[in-house]
């Protein structure tokens, strides 16, 4: 029976600490199109910023069948536009194919981004499919 009286209260409380998070870090818009080396769009698929710092969010957007992109950022605390003030590593995921593949692709151009506070980023990413 101590038990249930010492143990139950300490596991909400632990729960408690550890489900409380901080609150969403500020943004800043990052936006932008994705293009094949020969100008043509890639029509879907997802942009991600890794942070080359250490990092409790998910930075992301989806491409739209124009290539466009927004960014957003996930966390405990929930998900708004924008990515925090930071350096990243750009990497974009193909949709998938008729046949179910998801064809590999490499980033040329930007291959890290730093959001700086107060800007807004407009890129122009250029992607190759890997052999």
């Amino acid at each position: 029976m101590w038990i249930r009286r010492v143990l139950a209260p300490a596991v909400a409380v632990l729960l408690t600490v550890g489900c409380a998070g901080g609150k969403m870090p500020k943004t800043h818009e990052v936006k932008g199109t994705v293009t094949y080396k020969d100008g043509k769009v890639l029509e879907g698929g997802s942009v991600r910023l890794q942070s080359q710092g250490a990092s409790d969010v998910t930075i992301s957007g989806d491409i739209g069948p124009d290539g466009k992109f927004t960014v957003s950022t996930i966390g405990t605390e929930g998900k708004t536009t924008g990515a925090p003030e930071g350096q990243y590593t750009l990497s974009v995921t193909a949709p998938m194919g008729a046949d179910r593949s998801v064809p590999a692709l490499i980033v040329t151009k930007p291959s890290s981004v730093t959001v700086k506070p107060g800007e807004s980023l407009d890129l122009q990413v250029e992607v190759v499919k890997s052999r």
